[in-house]
Formats: structure tokens, C-alpha cells, sequence
């Protein structure tokens, strides 16, 4: 299109100074929109006065036909105009005007009374509101300035046609009598880089693109380097992907700012019918890689879904080979995703298969990962495989076992993962080996733990429990026995619930006791002991809370069952429950990850700042 469609622009900034203009009177608002037209017939005013009264605005600047327009009032409009032509191209604050406002309402038939009239019109008005008489409009034709385009190119300040407006809003009957009445409207850009053919696609009006794309000319423009089988591809219209790829095959490889095409969002959401749409009109476009390397198969491998990856490695089973930026393959990326489900899927597939020990830049192997993010479920996953390499060392010469000991600290998580590597015989490096020692002795050094905080925490909890254990042990169930020659003695002395009572409270007692002496004697005392004596601390006090647990169970059997044997029995199995929930909190605890437990993406995803942290122990 030729540079004189778009000159409204300019001409707003000759004609469109703010200047004086009238505000509109309360009872005109109402009038437009009600739609009066017997309102109209009642005004007495005349000439200039008259045009003063009409044109007046709201607050926004909307005179009376954008109102009625808005509002469908195509008979309060067309008696406005013959009253007053120059509200015709008025615009508001937007810089919208009548025919954008009934455009965005999908008011087609006055869309199509708008345009008409435009089209008699021998003088086509005023844009906006300074220029308020006929005389003045007059003087500005005068000075030579030019001429307004039509009505149905005039652009707002977004720089939206009528027809933009109407496909934003899916007002598909306005959209195409707006290609019908000029076809050139194909070709205009708006503001935010949006084509009318690439709206239409996002609005899933397949019969406006299919008008669109069997034109001459049309612009194919969209946001941030897009296209429209882009935009077609995120609405997922299967019939609007078909024609653009037979209209427009080129579109296929076409990239964003971002480097992706339109497989590579077809990949991320999984939309199976699409990729093989496209894999078979060009099977090439699954070898394009975005900005960060990532192919289709990339950007598959790390989505939630599994099919995606198993349709481009059917199409281009070469794929597979494919790097990123940072030399990782499609099985990597789904190991740093911790997506287990689809992990243990793809390795069923002999091409994945084979990507088990492939290393990345740093040399470092899906193994490797699993382990440097903690992921016990996937490093399972993997050794199960029988594929994997529990000798395979990176570039800093560790091996997978060396990575787990490297980053020790408190955590159920972190033992499970290395006694699970231990049981299958993951070895250090000979390098890494002279260091384990010093790296296992502080495991409890990492900076983000206080060991006098923890020490304290621990001695607290002794304390209590050595309390708590005493005060049973004067405190007999069954009570003492008064009778002679007894007298104090243990009512139920002789019963073995009562023996048992007695011994397991003894035995909780003392390993409680033994732990504050070992924790008071640690805090002033030789710092490297504070370590060993949280440790020995942390397993004294875990056998005194079994300790206290049967002690419980046995005094309540050896009180309850003379009398209800039933409730003894129910009492003691629910006090040994205690032991398997624990068990499976800890086991909870060591197999669950930032990714594992995730419903929503967003609210688990792991920075490229963690990342880096995690690597930088790593390398210390």
C-alpha cells in the first residue's frame, strides 16, 4: 500500500489539537443512548450553533455517534449525520471513530451504512474536535493540507484499521464485508505488529483467512517476529494450519524472536495432530533449533506430555543427535526436568536408548544431572536401565557418586541417593578419592546449617524425653500395692507387660540421658567432637523415642487387657504405626523433589541462579 493510505496520522496532528469543544450535555448522552431519534427532530438550534451542540463530547471524547454506534442505533446515527457530517470522522481519546466503535460491537449492517456514507460524502468532515464548523474545516482545505483517507483505513492511536477492531473482537461478518469493500486492508500493520491475517488466525475466523490468504497482496506480519500458522498453531485450528501450509508453505520454518517455529510450540503443548501435520509437509523443520539450541524434540522432552517426543522421533529419528547451546541432548533435558514418567517411556525407545551416557559440554552424563539435583526417583530410573555408567566421570573428573558426596549435607534425600548409588556400586574417582574423607567428615558443614542451634534443638528434646521417661517410672501403671507383707510393691509386678513396661522405659531413659551428657560435654568442648556428637546425638534420641513408644504400649496392655483385651490389642496397634509412618515420611522426604511434587510448572521451576549454585559446590 501506497504512502497516502495512512496519512491520518499526520492529518491528527494538524487538525487534532486539543482546542475548545463543547461538553456534552446530559441530556444528548442520554438521547444517543436511547438512541432518540424524535430527540434530534426537537432541537431548535441553527447553523454553527447547531454544530456546536452536536458535536460536543464526553469526557473520553466521544460524541454522540460513537455512543449510538456502540449501542447498534444505525437510525439515531444516520439522522446525527444528516444534522451534523463532521461527526463522521471525529475520533476519540483513542482515536477511535464511529466506524472502529460499531466495528469493535460487530454492528455490521452500520458498519456497512458508515462506509456508504463515507463513500457520498463530497467533503469527508472533520477528524476531531478543534475544527467544529464547516468554515473552519473549509480554511483547513484551503491550506493545502491533504485530504483524510477513507473512513475504513482511518487508524487509531494503536494504529488498528475497522477491520483490526473487528477481528480482536471475532466479529467475523464485519471483518469480511471490510476485505469485500477494499481488499488493501489485508496489508495494513498495526502498532503491535499484528496483520489482519495473523488476528484472524489468533481469532479462529478460518473463513476470514481463508479470504485473506487467496488474495494478491496481504502482509503476514505478527508480534515478536511471529507469523500466523504461529498464531494458528497456539489456537490449535487444525483447518487454518492446513491452508496456511498449502498457501504458504515457507511459513513452516518461519521463526519468532525467540527462534522457535511453529513445531517447536507444537512440541510444547503436545498437540500431536499438528506436528504430524507439519513433519509431513516438511519433515526438515523438526532440525530447526531456537535461540538457545533447543530443537522440537528438545522443547518435547522437557513438557509433561511423552507423545510428542515419540511422533519426531517416528518422523526424524536423527533428531535424537540433536545439541543445545550447552551440548545436551533431548534425553538430558528431560532428566533436568525430573519428568520420571516420561524418562522411563522414553527409554524403551531404542533411540533415546542410546543417548543414556552421552555427555553434555561439561561432560557431564543424564546420570550425572539426576544426581546433581538430587532426583533419587530418576537416578533409580536410570540404574535400572542397565544402561547407565556408574564409572562415568565429567570434565572435573567426577563421577556420579563423587557429585552426591561433593554436595553432602543433612537430608533424607541425599543419604537414600547415595546409599542407593553405594548398593549398586557407583565407584569415586581415583582424583575424588583422597577427598571423600574430609568431605564425608563435614557433612554437616554446609553453609546453610548451625550445628550449636542444631546441638541445642537436640539437648532440648533429651531433656524432655529424659523427663518425661523418669516420672513413668515412679508413676507404676496398675498402682502400688498396699497389703502386707507388700506394701509399695508393683500391683501388677508380676505381669510381662509390666516387666516390659519397666525395661523399655529404662532403655529409653538412658539413651536420652546419654545424649544431653554427649551434647553438653560437645558444646564446650572441641568443635570437630560437636559434629560426631550431633550425629551419635540424633541416634541416641531417635532409640529413646522407640523406647518410649513401647513403654507406652506395654503399660496401656498390662492395665486394659484384665478387663478388654480388645482395646489392649487396638491401643498397641496403633501405637506401632508410629514406626511405618516415619518410615514413610522419611521415604516421602528423600524421593521427593522440587519437580516430582509438582502440580504447576511455574510454582516449581528451578533458576538458572540455583543452577549455577548447585554447580558451583560442585566445583568446590
Amino acid at each position: 500500500m501506497d504512502s497516502t493510505i495512512y496519512q491520518s496520522h499526520w492529518i491528527r496532528d494538524s487538525l487534532n489539537r486539543r482546542g475548545n469543544y463543547r461538553d456534552m450535555d446530559l441530556k444528548v448522552f442520554k438521547a444517543a443512548r436511547k438512541g432518540d431519534v424524535l430527540f434530534l427532530d426537537n432541537i431548535t438550534r441553527q447553523g454553527d450553533e447547531l454544530q456546536e451542540y452536536l458535536c460536543s463530547r464526553t469526557h473520553q471524547r466521544n460524541n454522540i455517534i460513537h455512543i449510538a454506534a456502540r449501542l447498534g442505533h444505525e437510525a439515531f446515527v444516520n439522522k446525527a449525520l444528516d444534522k451534523c457530517t463532521l461527526l463522521l470522522h471525529q475520533e476519540n481519546s483513542k482515536g477511535d471513530t464511529p466506524l472502529h466503535v460499531a466495528a469493535k460491537a460487530g454492528h455490521v449492517s452500520l458498519v456497512k451504512f458508515l462506509t456508504e456514507y463515507a463513500t457520498k460524502m463530497t467533503t469527508p468532515g472533520v477528524l476531531h474536535g478543534e475544527a467544529t464548523t464547516l468554515n473552519s474545516h473549509r480554511d483547513i482545505q484551503e491550506g493545502g493540507a491533504v485530504e483524510p483517507p477513507p473512513l475504513w483505513r482511518m487508524e487509531n492511536r494503536e494504529k488498528n484499521t475497522a477491520l483490526h477492531e473487528a477481528l480482536r473482537y471475532d466479529r467475523k461478518e464485519v471483518a469480511l464485508f471490510l476485505l469485500d469493500l477494499d481488499p488493501e486492508l489485508a496489508s495494513s500493520v498495526n502498532g503491535a505488529r499484528e496483520s489482519p491475517l495473523y488476528l484472524a488466525a489468533e481469532a479462529r475466523l478460518h473463513s476470514v483467512l481463508c479470504k485473506i490468504v487467496n488474495q494478491t497482496s496481504f502482509s503476514e506480519a505478527g508480534p515478536i517476529g511471529r507469523n500466523p500458522l504461529h498464531a494458528a498453531v497456539f489456537t490449535k485450528r487444525l483447518a487454518s494450519i492446513r491452508v496456511l501450509i498449502n498457501k504458504r508453505p515457507e511459513l513452516i520454518k518461519l521463526a519468532d524472536s525467540y527462534g522457535k517455529t511453529a513445531l517447536h510450540y507444537a512440541a510444547e503443548a503436545n498437540s500431536i495432530g499438528i506436528i504430524r501435520m507439519l513433519l509431513r509437509k516438511d519433515k526438515t523443520c523438526a532440525y530447526e533449533q531456537d535461540n538457545d539450541g533447543n530443537s522440537p524434540l528438545h522443547v518435547a522432552a522437557s513438557s509433561v506430555k511423552r507423545r510428542a517426543v515419540q511422533v519426531i522421533i517416528k518422523y526424524c529419528p536423527d533428531t535424537t543427535e540433536l545439541l543445545n547451546n550447552t551440548g545436551r541432548n533431548a534425553l538430558h533435558l528431560a532428566v533436568r526436568k525430573n519428568i520420571i514418567g516420561n524418562v522411563r517411556r522414553f527409554l524403551k525407545l531404542p533411540e533415546m536408548r542410546e543417548l543414556i551416557n552421552e555427555q553434555d559440554d561439561e561432560g557431564n552424563t543424564p546420570l550425572h544431572i539426576a544426581t546433581m539435583f538430587h532426583h533419587y526417583l530418576m537416578v533409580r530410573g536410570l540404574i535400572q536401565t542397565g544402561c547407565a555408567d556408574l564409572r562415568a566421570k565429567n570434565k572435573k573428573g567426577l563421577t556420579a557418586l563423587d557429585i552426591c558426596e561433593s554436595q553432602w549435607k543433612i537430608s533424607h534425600r541425599q543419604a537414600y541417593l547415595w546409599r542407593y548409588l553405594r548398593r549398586h556400586k557407583a565407584s569415586r574417582s581415583r582424583d575424588f578419592s583422597s577427598q571423600a574423607s574430609r568431605l564425608l567428615g563435614g557433612r554437616f558443614t554446609h553453609p546453610k546449617v548451625d550445628l550449636k542451634l542444631v546441638a541445642n534443638t537436640l539437648s532440648v528434646v533429651a531433656a524432655l524425653l529424659t523427663t518425661v521417661t523418669f516420672a513413668a517410672a515412679f508413676t507404676m501403671p496398675g498402682g502400688y500395692n498396699n497389703s502386707v507383707p507388700n506394701v509399695g510393691a508393683a500391683s501388677l509386678a508380676k505381669k510381662a507387660a509390666l516387666k516390659a513396661f519397666v525395661l523399655s522405659d529404662t532403655y529409653a531413659m538412658c539413651c536420652s540421658m546419654t545424649a544431653v551428657f554427649v551434647l553438653t560435654s560437645a558444646m564446650v568442648g572441641d568443635p570437630a567432637f560437636l559434629v560426631r556428637a550431633v550425629d551419635m546425638s540424633r541416634c541416641l534420641l531417635i532409640h529413646a523415642l522407640y523406647g518410649s513408644m513401647v513403654a507406652f504400649e506395654t503399660g496401656l496392655f498390662a492395665v486394659l487387657s484384665p478387663d478388654s483385651l480388645w482395646l489392649a490389642i487396638v491401643v498397641c496397634v496403633m501405637a506401632s504405626s508410629v514406626p511405618f509412618l516415619q518410615y514413610f515420611y522419611r521415604h516421602a522426604s528423600a524421593i521427593a523433589t522440587p519437580y516430582s511434587i509438582r502440580l504447576q510448572r511455574s510454582d516449581t521451576m528451578i533458576t538458572k541462579e540455583q543452577e549455577e549454585n548447585m554447580i558451583e559446590i560442585v566445583e568446590e
